[in-house]
C-alpha cells in the first residue's frame, strides 16, 4: 500500500515517522515518532505552543522538527487557521528571544528555564487571544 502524498510531506518534515499529537481542539501537532531516541534536538516553541494551549506545562519534550496543521471536519489533517499561524508564529518568536536572553542570564536549571519559557509563551498567547 502507497502512503498518502500528505503522510510522505510529514514524514520529510519531521524527518521520520511523523505520530499526530492533539494539544488543541482546532489543531493536530505531527512530530517525529522516535525524535528523543534519535537525540533530536528539543523543540522548545513547540513545547511551548502545546503547553500554552493545554494551559499546563507538558511533563515532556518535544524532539525535531514539528508540523502544526489545522483538523479537518473528519479529524484528518487540514488547513491551519490565520488565528493559529499567529498563535505558532508568536510563541516560536518568543522562544526565540527568550533563548537570546539566556545566553547573558542563564537560567539555574532545565526546570527553572522551560517555566520561564512557559510563563512568556502563555503571556504573550493570552494578549494575542484579548486582541480578538
Amino acid at each position: 500500500m502507497t502512503p498518502e502524498p500528505g503522510t510522505m510531506r510529514l514524514k520529510a518534515a519531521v524527518g521520520g515517522s511523523p505520530e499526530a499529537a492533539y494539544y488543541h481542539r482546532t489543531t493536530m501537532v505531527h512530530v517525529h515518532g522516535n525524535g528523543r531516541a534519535e537525540q533530536l534536538k528539543p523543540n522548545l516553541g513547540a513545547w511551548a505552543s502545546a503547553s500554552s494551549w493545554m494551559n499546563a506545562e507538558l511533563p515532556y519534550l518535544l524532539y525535531g522538527p514539528v508540523v502544526t496543521s489545522g483538523r479537518s471536519a473528519d479529524g484528518g489533517v487540514g488547513p491551519l487557521s490565520e488565528a493559529m499561524v499567529t498563535q505558532v508564529r508568536t510563541a516560536c518568536a518568543t522562544t526565540r528571544e527568550t533563548m537570546r536572553t539566556w545566553q547573558d542570564r542563564p537560567p539555574v536549571s532545565n526546570e527553572a528555564a522551560l517555566g520561564e519559557l512557559f510563563a512568556y509563551v502563555r503571556r504573550d498567547l493570552a494578549a494575542l487571544r484579548s486582541e480578538h
